[in-house]
């Protein structure tokens, strides 16, 4: 999905830590010279990071879906990996071993998210979070 993605140049610059030859380290500066150029200039700036704590446990399935079919990946696919994280029995582990108690997905209310761990997760983030960023950027946001 991710390599289809880069080869028709669908991603946006911005997903450097995400991405072929990115660094997470060319993001930081990235953020830092925005801050410095923002606190030169006085201008007011908010700043939203889109690696957000948890992310991948954040992902809801029906636009992570949408927008991995986007990227050319086949609809049974998709239903599969999400099928098969909504039927999933989750526990805590821990270095004193895993819990007792348990939770699991109903109709009425499925867990959403890819979770942490999950190969899936960058390349899902990516495809997820890409055309949210193209749609700030195309409303007048960012720094050019």
């Amino acid at each position: 999905m991710r390599n289809h993605a880069e080869s028709c140049n669908i991603l946006p610059e911005e997903h450097g830590g995400s991405c072929k030859d990115g660094q997470a380290a060319e993001q930081v500066l990235n953020k830092r010279l925005a801050m410095d150029a923002t606190r030169q200039t006085r201008r007011v700036m908010a700043m939203a990071g889109t690696n957000a704590k948890s992310c991948y446990d954040r992902m809801a399935h029906v636009p992570t879906s949408l927008s991995m079919q986007r990227l050319r990946i086949p609809k049974g696919r998709v239903a599969s990996l999400f099928g098969v994280l909504q039927r999933s029995i989750h526990r805590i582990c821990t270095a004193y071993g895993d819990s007792e108690v348990q939770f699991t997905s109903t109709p009425d209310d499925p867990i959403q998210g890819i979770g942490q761990g999950n190969g899936c997760g960058p390349a899902g983030w990516v495809a997820l979070s890409g055309p949210i960023m193209e749609m700030l950027r195309t409303l007048g946001f960012g720094f050019w």
